[in-house]
């Protein structure tokens, strides 16, 4: 049996490629954006259920929340980098 092909199904494909580590997280938190956008679109039309929308939902919160932590880190890491030498008088406050 043949494939059906992409335009026969409506469907979009999107390829995200992540370069650097530091790309991965924010291209996943992207991506659960355009997914939640796309499922509220269908729960406005009444093609998908409230569960299905609030799956989205939440997917789309622990995105963003995955993200906040992940910048935190950088910068906690960033700002690790610049601390005083262990023998500074600030250092021993």
């Amino acid at each position: 049996m043949a494939e059906p092909s992409k335009a026969k199904l409506n469907v979009e494909t999107r390829v995200l490629t992540s370069s650097q580590n530091s790309d991965y997280i924010p291209n996943l938190a992207s991506l659960a954006q355009q997914n939640y956008d796309r499922q509220s679109e269908l729960f406005e039309k009444k093609i998908i259920a409230q569960a299905t929308l609030d799956t989205y939902v939440r997917n789309l919160e622990t995105a963003r929340q995955t993200l906040t932590g992940a910048r935190a880190e950088e910068e906690r890491a960033r700002l690790a980098g610049h601390g005083l030498p262990s023998g500074s008088a600030d250092a021993r406050l």
